[in-house]
């Protein structure tokens, strides 16, 4: 397995590991199904979908080594394609992009999605790109058989929310079992929400996203963003109770001053996450232009960002 320093630069591995995979032949197949659903994207995306695929590719070299069971579990997983509404750009979402790339590294795949007609198209996109072992649950992730979870050792989710979709509750039943957790912090969105609530003295939304009403100790996104991580290390250990677990959350900012939000991670604390942090530091240096590029390599038009410097 590659040390994480190997895992210097991003776009540059990103370039390499998508070369070979005929991306755009990929995009043409899917869009042969139901060519006008897609999901809604914007021009940071592509960044998001390359963290990602970079922690993906992490844990897929260490997590198989050691488990037998392995689950991929999306829990947002719309149709499979997005649209980037800015350019007209389609490139495949994290619910083809983990099966198609890593098909062999899990037991099983596991996707939700509660729009029927998103659902029902990835499934049929699946099924045109004969992926084995797979189910698709057209509900809201929130209500699902939380018991599924203990058919497998460990498990990679990734929660791409819109918004406050993730209620407290179901964080927990993921915090109590062995598993890395990517999750979208829609950082923006939730200032607004944010700053009516702060207005009304009163937020459903908020006090279940978070579990409690501790989000009216903040002052802004960026505090609550850090509450919640907080509680997120504090319940992972709080169930894993191993004298040799220690959990890692950490989180990395997508987009500038006028569109951001934050990625975080939830792991296993190792030497492995010193590619998180290389990760961190490439992604967080972004400009507006630089991620107009990585939609190049999302597309298959091989253009990394930065010089390799291995």
């Amino acid at each position: 397995m590659k040390r994480p320093n190997e895992f210097k630069d991003p776009l540059v591995w990103l370039s390499s590991k998508f070369k070979p995979l005929r991306m755009r032949d990929w995009i043409e197949k899917a869009c042969e199904v139901n060519p006008n659903v897609h999901n809604k994207a914007h021009l940071w995306t592509p960044l998001k979908l390359i963290c990602f695929l970079y922690w993906l590719e992490v844990y897929t070299r260490i997590i198989p080594k050691y488990r037998r069971r392995v689950a991929y579990i999306d829990l947002l997983a719309g149709s499979g394609t997005n649209l980037i509404e800015e350019s007209g750009d389609i490139i495949l979402g994290s619910s083809l992009l983990a099966p198609l790339i890593y098909h062999d590294k899990f037991s099983q795949f596991l996707f939700f999605e509660v729009n029927e007609e998103k659902a029902a198209v990835l499934e049929e996109r699946l099924r045109n790109f004969e992926v084995p072992n797979f189910r698709i649950f057209a509900q809201d992730f929130n209500t699902m058989d939380f018991g599924i979870l203990n058919e497998f050792e460990h498990f990679f989710i990734f929660i791409d929310s819109e918004g406050l979709e993730l209620q407290w509750p179901t964080i927990i039943e993921f915090l109590s079992r062995e598993g890395d957790l990517i999750l979208i912090f829609m950082t923006q969105a939730i200032a607004r929400v944010l700053g009516k609530a702060q207005k009304e003295g009163e937020s459903t939304a908020l006090t279940s996203f978070m579990g409690d009403e501790s989000w009216k100790e903040v002052e802004s996104a960026e505090e609550l963003l850090e509450q919640y991580m907080e509680k997120l290390k504090r319940y992972r250990e709080q169930y894993i109770r191993r004298v040799s677990y220690h959990a890692y959350v950490d989180s990395l900012q997508v987009g500038g001053t006028n569109f951001k939000y934050h990625i975080i991670l939830v792991c296993r604390e190792g030497n492995y996450t010193k590619a998180w942090s290389q990760l961190k530091g490439k992604i967080e240096g972004c400009t507006e232009r630089e991620a107009s590029k990585a939609l190049k390599i999302c597309k298959g038009e091989i253009r990394p960002l930065w010089p390799s410097s291995s």
